[in-house]
Order: C-alpha cells, then structure tokens, then sequence
C-alpha cells in the first residue's frame, strides 16, 4: 500500500509539474471605451490573468479584473466592479520575438451607474472576441498589446485596448 501510495503521489506532481511548465500569468491594464444607450465614457481597469498552453498556438485564459478609474458620461459615473473572462486563445509566432493572436471566449462584467439621485449595478454577460500582438523579451516573459471587444449587447459595449506583461513558467 505505501509503495502505490507514493507512486501516486510521484504521478500528482509529474502532472502538476507539467501543467506548471506550460502555464503562465500575466497583469495588464486595460482602457475600457463603455457605450450604452447614448452615452460614452472611458473606464481604465487593472486585471490579472492565468494561462495554460494546450499546443504551440492553442492556449486557454481565464481572466479577472476591476475598475481603477471611474467613468462620466455627463449624466451619471459609471464603475467597472468586476470583470471576468474565459478565453480560447490562437497565437502564431511571426518570429522569434513577435507574435500575432485571436481571442475568442465569454466575459461577464458587474458595473455600477451613480447619479446625483440614484445608483444602479448591472451584471452582464457576452461573447468576446479580439485581436493582439505579442513581443517576448526572452523565453520567458511577454509584453503585449490587444483590442478587444468584451461585452457586445444591444444596450452596452463594452471594448478596448490593454498593455499588459504575461510571464510563461
């Protein structure tokens, strides 16, 4: 019994070992352009990332941030409370420095509208889609670059840009 024990102990960590040296982790900062019923604001975000490599272009994300700075669209302040996201994520390397990707996924993003009266929070959730640029430093680390659209409803779009810094394990 103690000998299959530690066999499958040895195979636990020979898996999480493995997931560990194809996963990576990133921050970023994102410029949110927010558009709803006529009215438009910018809300800047900080979020975090975790990945993991399926093949050399196939990748999956998952995805969480917040707002960092509110939004006025002259009637009401808007706030990004949260935002989550799964993606599928295809990359393919120009060369050994440059990278080219898509992103496709779902989001779901909490916002609060406050006005000098009322305060309204919403949760809503879309398919997403976008497209970036990778430069890696070195085997290691990452700085990119992407426009994507988050949320994409008939009464709110949510899209923009992000810089962010991903670090491969």
């Amino acid at each position: 019994m103690k000998k299959i024990t530690i066999i499958i102990a040895l195979s636990l960590l020979s898996i999480g070992n493995a997931f560990a040296a194809d996963s990576y982790w990133g921050i970023d900062i994102r410029s949110i352009n927010y558009k709803s019923n006529g009215f438009e604001t910018n809300l800047t975000a900080f979020s975090g990332k975790l990945g993991y490599e399926l093949t050399d272009y196939i990748n999956i994300e998952s995805m969480i941030g917040t707002g960092i700075s509110d939004g006025d669209t002259g009637s009401a302040v808007i706030n990004l409370d949260y935002i989550l996201g799964a993606h599928l994520k295809g990359e393919y390397p120009i060369n050994t420095s440059f990278s080219i990707y898509g992103i496709v996924g779902y989001t779901s993003a909490q916002l609060t509208a406050k006005t000098t009266k009322d305060k309204a929070t919403d949760t809503t959730s879309s398919a997403t889609y976008g497209a970036g640029l990778g430069y890696n430093i070195n085997n290691n680390t990452t700085i990119f670059l992407d426009y994507t659209k988050y949320i994409d409803r008939s009464y709110l779009e949510l899209s923009g840009l992000t810089l962010g810094y991903k670090y491969s394990f």
